[in-house]
């Protein structure tokens, strides 16, 4: 009996001591979340810093563009290995209506089925638009991760992109008007900067709404006639800025999407959402961004970055990204951009489309089909009276009763 116990007690302590030589020296790692209403084994935030970027599949055309051109806007659409449809879609559509020096990149994470795994690789290997990061396993409940991953690579892969907009791949994104978007956010940020500290009129530490910086000094917004179409943006009251607290540097910067304000905290433990007061004690969410679909200045990643550390990992994405670590931990102010809609319209009108920046919740046939038919509209065809009290009906009903995709 005595030996059997020093036996069984050997096999304990040989098993912890390959237990840890997995943890210290395994990979790749695999972070999973706890069933809904726990809060073990919950990703390790520092450990995934620590061995992220895995890369199985590279974007050999998409590092080609961030290392020979000055990326104006790095598109990331997060995706899944079963979804093949929905990035030819994304190739077929908006993808196709971008310049060139707006590289478009599909994100994903591990797969653990062989078929797909080899569908991957050779898709990756045809386009070079795909990059597959094995450090985490991909799934809804990693989405997080998946977030994180996708904006460290930009910020290490294509450090000379302005902008970087992270898009679902069931997302209908008019490219004309967003296109306008960027121009008329960057030739603002440019006015700016060239009225408030060309004359030094912003003092250190202060932040705030540059708007009304503009407002107090007495400097008009300007848009040069070419781009008259900035004043329906109005990109002056979608940029912000703040000082750099080591390196005393001015950034001003946009975050910007559907903004969500005031949301209970969902404490149902069946619901998609739910929150576990053990992992986020508020009953009200800080100010978040619709995971969807958002874009950032490329300025503010190290921050979201380096803030990430700081902040235990939850499911919910959107809420983590823009409002744990953006609104609440760097005090960033989130942007929120007419006609960037969290779902589709209730009809599904090319004019109403026209009239959006974004849709959410679309099959990749009417993906497709929609980007074609708005793209081949002619000027004027949508701006009749009736065409506009229509437009706004479906606006409306969309509004009161969301069209939320299966």
């Amino acid at each position: 009996m005595m030996r059997w116990c020093r036996r069984g007690s050997l096999m304990i302590l040989l098993g912890l001591l390959v237990a840890g030589l997995v943890l210290i020296w395994g990979k790749p790692f695999w972070p999973i979340y706890a069933p809904r209403g726990t809060t073990t084994n919950q990703p390790n935030i520092t450990l995934f810093f620590a061995n992220i970027h895995q890369l199985r599949v590279e974007p050999a055309e998409v590092l080609k563009t961030c290392q020979n051109k000055k990326v104006d806007v790095l598109v990331i659409v997060p995706t899944s290995a079963a979804n093949h449809e929905a990035r030819e879609a994304v190739r077929k559509s908006w993808n196709g209506n971008f310049p060139a020096n707006w590289p478009v990149m599909f994100y994903l994470g591990a797969t653990n089925n062989p078929r797909l795994q080899n569908e991957i690789t050779e898709e990756g290997r045809q386009y070079g638009d795909i990059t597959q990061d094995d450090s985490f396993l991909d799934s809804y409940n990693n989405l997080t991760l998946k977030s994180l991953s996708l904006v460290s690579w930009a910020h290490k892969f294509c450090k000379n992109a302005n902008y970087v907009l992270k898009i679902d791949d069931d997302v209908f994104l008019n490219t004309k008007k967003f296109h306008d978007l960027i121009i008329c956010i960057t030739s603002a940020r440019n006015d700016i900067y060239m009225k408030l500290f060309q004359k030094n009129t912003v003092t250190l530490g202060e932040g705030g709404d540059l708007l009304d910086k503009l407002e107090e000094e007495s400097m008009q917004p300007t848009y040069s006639s070419e781009y008259s179409v900035c004043e329906s943006f109005n990109p002056y009251g979608l940029i912000n800025y703040y000082v750099n607290a080591k390196s005393h540097d001015y950034e001003s910067y946009i975050f910007g999407g559907y903004l969500y304000k005031g949301v209970q905290a969902d404490r149902n433990p069946s619901s998609k959402w739910y929150l576990d007061r053990s992992v986020y004690r508020y009953d009200r969410l800080p100010p978040f961004l619709s995971g969807t679909a958002y874009i950032m200045s490329s300025n503010i990643i190290p921050h979201l970055l380096r803030e990430a550390k700081q902040h235990p990992v939850i499911a919910l994405e959107d809420v983590y990204m823009s409002g744990i670590i953006g609104s609440q931990g760097l005090k960033l102010k989130l942007s929120h951009l007419d006609g960037w809609s969290r779902f589709r319209p209730q009809w599904d009108s090319v004019c109403t489309y026209n009239e959006l920046l974004t849709a959410h919740g679309l099959s990749p046939a009417e993906l497709s089909s929609m980007s074609l038919a708005v793209a081949s509209l002619d000027n004027g065809t949508c701006d009749g009276i009736l065409t506009n009290i229509l437009n706004n009906i479906n606006f409306l009903i969309s509004y009161l009763f969301p069209r939320v995709s299966k």
